[in-house]
């Protein structure tokens, strides 16, 4: 008989699942459908010849900050069960030694928790897992950013080492006539003197130059997740946007879908539900226990139930008062970062107006207009009006505004992407996300 209760107890433990809540099984379903976007990556390699989107995909899917994010809201998911959960029931074994014959006493041995509390317990963890997964979607964002940011500045850092070479070059194209006029005559020392000083400056600078270019290539594949690899591409072509972000109807975007508020929306949540739960404080919890004793005659069932008694009003009242503290925190803090998102917008629309006039302003005056000069001074410089110098001089300021030009171009492409990854919250497409 002893060996039949066994089993059923045995069978009891093999099979017990607890119900799953709604909370749970929509959070499961997003798991699910965020894990088939992470297996089907669309991009798995990348080369000088990839595009810019291809090179954002590939740090979305392979950056470690965004697969710790990833695994941390995966663990998020789990906790929900977890929460939801009865404790594990005790199976009882006791030994009765003061009676002439060795007795064995089996029982079994649950906690349960009063109405509510698991399925509350279980929305906190619920609320909690939706902030770590809008944390997972803020390090995509951010990566998205980052990669970004390392692509044009490696564009920058590209054209200003060509910037410096082309400059030295002008240079030693001045310092040569200048060595031709001190022969016959026509310049003196001091003036050799000066450009050789100028000469040790300028190939120190395209040192410098080269040395910023290796830490930026450094940065551009960090961004791409892949800090161990010793080839350092660069890409044969950067792409650039024209693109231009409307400010009436875009700050309503930010509110909606920026991914710092929804973090913190959904940590409201959790509050809010832990609220519910202090005020469950108030309702006993229960511990039943059966035993069973069969080693003289029938068998003898001993049930046991002990209920716990929350008469402790003052300890009742400090668990509720410490969870609507948190909620009002919580809400202040959700109200801050509204405010500081509004800031961040008006300077980062600002910033971007002021590079974008002064795009339009070196492209559409400062440029021509320095063409227009190098010209005039070539055909001045024939007809001998004007002097070599002069010429390498006006060549200079010309390309000191086309690197001018691209330096306002990257600060347009870094600003643009801050407002639409980090400002916005903007979805990427084929980023693996759940809109």
């Amino acid at each position: 008989m002893r060996k039949s209760y066994l089993a059923l107890i045995s069978l009891f433990f093999c099979s017990c699942q607890n119900s799953s809540i709604h909370e749970e099984r929509v959070a499961r379903q997003q798991v699910l459908l965020i894990q088939s976007k992470v297996s089907s990556q669309p991009v798995s390699n990348v080369t000088e010849s990839s595009s810019l989107e291809d090179f954002v995909l590939f740090a979305l899917y392979n950056h470690p900050k965004v697969k710790a994010a990833y695994y941390d809201w995966i663990a998020s998911v789990e906790e929900v069960t977890i929460a939801r959960s009865l404790p594990d029931p005790k199976f009882i074994f006791e030994l009765d030694l003061q009676k002439s014959m060795l007795a064995t006493i089996f029982g079994l041995k649950s906690d349960f928790f009063g109405s509510g509390k698991l399925r509350l317990a279980g929305r906190v963890a619920s609320s909690a897992s939706q902030a770590k997964y809008f944390a997972f979607e803020k390090a995509i964002l951010e990566s998205a950013f980052e990669l970004k940011k390392a692509y044009f500045r490696l564009d920058l850092a590209v054209r200003e080492c060509q910037l410096a070479r082309k400059k030295y070059e002008l240079l030693l194209q001045e310092v040569q006539v200048a060595q031709g006029k001190n022969i016959v005559g026509k310049n003196t020392f001091a003036d050799l003197i000066a450009l050789d000083s100028e000469k040790k400056k300028m190939s120190y600078d395209v040192l410098i130059c080269e040395e910023k270019l290796t830490v930026t290539k450094k940065r551009f594949q960090a961004a791409l997740g892949r800090i161990q690899e010793e080839e350092q591409l660069i890409p044969c072509l950067f792409e650039y946007t024209s693109a231009e972000i409307k400010p009436e109807f875009v700050f309503s975007l930010c509110l909606q879908s920026n991914p710092q508020l929804q973090q913190m929306r959904a940590e409201l949540e959790k509050a809010n539900q832990e609220v519910l739960l202090a005020y469950k404080s108030k309702v006993s919890d229960y511990m039943v226990q059966i035993k069973e004793d069969n080693n003289s005659g029938p068998v003898i069932w001993s049930p046991e139930i002990e209920i716990t008694l929350p008469i402790y009003r003052d300890k009742i009242a400090a668990i509720i008062s410490q969870a609507q503290a948190k909620k009002e925190m919580v809400t202040r803090a959700l109200n801050t970062e509204e405010i500081a998102l509004g800031v961040a917008f008006v300077e980062k629309m600002t910033d971007l107006q002021i590079a974008m006039n002064t795009l339009e302003l070196l492209n559409n005056f400062l440029k021509p207009n320095a063409q227009n000069k190098l010209l005039a001074i070539t055909i001045d410089y024939e007809v001998e009006r004007a002097s070599f110098s002069d010429v390498i001089l006006a060549q200079k300021e010309l390309l000191e505004i086309e690197f001018a030009i691209v330096r306002a171009k990257v600060l347009r492409e870094e600003l643009l992407a801050e407002l639409n990854l980090l400002v916005i919250g903007t979805s990427i497409e084929g980023a693996p996300l759940l809109r």
